[in-house]
């Protein structure tokens, strides 16, 4: 099986990362779990385009959004392998695209983020091929149901399978002892808000509208937009600080009281990453309901809010400052269901759509089922 990363995720720089302590895994959404379900995984490899591939790389992004120097550079490892497991979208266009003349087309599944948000500003000619392309895709995932119906919709027949995200929970749960606000709290001091984030789709002026000037709440915007700076300006009770390291973020896991990580109206989960995360950590959290988030988040495990609503996410921040032992059993109850969404058994959900996806295709082959060449495991 090849895992193919975009540029700059490769399973050699996050390994290294994660020796170095930057990341709470050996590889993004720990992959690398795989192998310990017996298949033999390689991955692509970053490599820096020269003048040519750049200028390959410039032309695919204006016309499709995706990296034709990546795929260029990573060809030969394309070309060998039986079964490939693309992150996003963007990654299996170029894939069905590049395997499709090949004598012996590989099984391909992928993941659909972005594209179930971007779809309706996508013009006629990046419609047509991403179509083209999925109907010549073996599985898709999604990590929402209501993301799973709306991929249907964009391409009746794909194969379409939901199934349960996953964070590496035990890296997180030693964070805080017990569920709830940080230890030591006491209702005179300033109730500790971290909003943290990088998704597009994330809410941060329902963030603002909620807390700034409000020197009852001690916030800190963690990201790397510079948008999220300069919203954080000119108001004294709240910090910016660039997106942080795993270790880091540890810090500030501990450090906070709840997390808030509202979104926008999306189709693919956005923010869910980082509510897991904290979730594990212990954190009472806060996010929008968009219809999908509540698939993982209960009412009674969180606070849910309308998307876009300042003053109802002020309403949770109040509850949870005059009410830290309801905000603890929520935080309990949040920590105790998110242990199915372990990155281990979302790794096992992806292996396994792909191996159904595998058998479909030799069914097709030799119009029986029978295996016409050799599992990855």
């Amino acid at each position: 099986m090849l895992v193919y990363y975009p540029r700059g995720f490769s399973e050699v720089r996050w390994r290294r990362a994660h020796e170095r302590g930057e990341r709470p895994e050996a590889s993004h959404w720990g992959m690398h779990h795989a192998r310990e379900l017996g298949f033999d995984v390689t991955s692509s490899e970053d490599v820096e385009p020269g003048p040519l591939l750049n200028f390959l790389h410039r032309l695919g992004h204006r016309l499709l959004r995706v990296d034709l120097a990546h795929v260029v550079a990573n060809f030969a490892r394309v070309r060998e392998a039986d079964e490939i497991w693309a992150m996003t979208e963007r990654e299996l266009i170029m894939l069905v695209l590049a395997t499709r003349f090949l004598k012996r087309r590989p099984v391909i599944v992928s993941e659909a983020v972005w594209m179930l948000d971007e779809w309706p500003r996508y013009g006629w000619f990046r419609r047509n091929v991403v179509r083209w392309c999925l109907k010549r895709t073996d599985a898709m995932m999604v990590c929402v149901e209501g993301g799973a119906e709306a991929l249907r919709g964009i391409a009746p027949g794909l194969h379409v399978v939901a199934y349960r995200f996953g964070v590496p929970v035990e890296a997180y749960r030693p964070l805080r002892e017990k569920p709830g606000l940080s230890p030591g709290f006491k209702p005179d001091r300033p109730l500790r808000v971290l909003s943290a984030g990088n998704d597009m789709r994330r809410d941060w002026p329902s963030v603002i509208d909620a807390v700034a000037d409000r020197l009852e709440y001690e916030t800190v915007l963690l990201s790397r937009r510079d948008h999220v700076r300069q919203l954080a300006q000119d108001h004294a009770n709240l910090r910016y600080e660039p997106a942080a390291t795993f270790e880091k973020l540890s810090d500030w896991y501990r450090w906070a009281d709840v997390f808030v990580a509202p979104s926008a109206e999306n189709l693919h989960g956005a923010g869910l990453t980082m509510l897991l995360e904290a979730a594990a950590s212990g954190v009472p959290v806060i996010t929008a309901r968009t219809g999908f988030l509540e698939e993982y988040f209960a009412e009674d495990a969180a606070w849910l809010v309308p998307a876009g609503d300042g003053a109802a996410i002020r309403s949770a921040l109040e509850e949870i400052r005059h009410n830290p032992d309801e905000a603890a059993r929520r935080a309990a109850r949040s920590r105790s269901r998110i242990e199915e969404c372990d990155s281990a058994q979302a790794v096992a959900a992806r292996c396994s759509v792909l191996q159904e996806a595998s058998y479909r295709a030799m069914a097709r082959h030799d119009g029986q089922g029978s295996a016409e060449r050799s599992m990855s495991c």
